[in-house]
């Protein structure tokens, strides 16, 4: 995920100034793709005194994540952190306050809700009526080779959520939610609010892999394919 941001934000018109890795190799490795970039291996080296660095990347496994942006955020970074932000809700909770009290961005990265598929869906809600159901599919071999499904089911579950409060964010506060695991790496999450229903299939064992979003109206429907990104 490092390269891939690495590669994004230099698309998008920021310089890579610092690549922190454990892993030496891997790290010179990174930076050498781009000019005048450095290489540390741990986060702290961005806060340095007479650094030029604005905002840190973060695409670490989630347990060091609440150490490492609590450092960068000491050093008054603004933070781009792959999902999910934290292990739990006091995590999330204490360094949501610490990025408002140093006045830090402190973003999570939901690509998902800003895809092309999702953004036409958003912009054509309207034609499908009352929205009754949403419904998100995930089948995923991404724990064929690690064997750590209830870890992966945790790091796939806020990309629905990130979604699905795109599509009805007055009603997050509202719902009702209730969630079973059938097996290791097999999750159901349903949540209700009124006359609206969520539901969230995380699987790691079914195939073929998919990953859809189907929002389901009085007078039609919208089938969001989120591995291609289109509606």
């Amino acid at each position: 995920m490092g390269r891939c941001h690495a590669r994004a934000l230099t698309q998008a018109g920021a310089k890579v100034a610092l690549v922190i890795d454990q892993d030496e190799v891997k790290g010179r490795a990174l930076a050498a793709r781009h000019r005048g970039a450095k290489w540390a291996s741990d986060i702290s080296a961005a806060g340095r005194k007479g650094s030029d660095i604005g905002a840190v990347h973060i695409c670490t496994p989630p347990a060091d994540h609440a150490r490492q942006v609590s450092i960068a955020l000491d050093a008054r970074l603004h933070c781009l952190v792959e999902k999910p932000l934290a292990l739990n809700a006091a995590e999330t909770s204490m360094l949501l306050d610490k990025a408002e009290a140093a006045g830090c961005i402190l973003c999570p990265s939901h690509q998902f809700a800003f895809q092309k598929g999702v953004v036409s869906a958003i912009a054509g809600i309207t034609r499908i009526g009352a929205l009754r159901q949403c419904l998100y599919v995930c089948c995923t071999a991404g724990a064929d080779l690690s064997g750590e499904r209830t870890a992966l089911v945790r790091d796939i579950l806020p990309h629905p959520l990130s979604l699905m409060r795109r599509f009805a964010p007055e009603r997050f506060p509202d719902f009702t939610w209730g969630a079973r695991m059938t097996s290791e790496g097999e999750a159901t999450i349903v949540a209700e609010s009124g006359t609206y229903a969520l539901t969230m299939l995380i699987s790691t064992h079914g195939r073929p892999t998919r990953n859809e979003l189907v929002l389901i109206g009085d007078r039609g429907s919208w089938h969001i394919d989120l591995f291609h990104g289109f509606a």
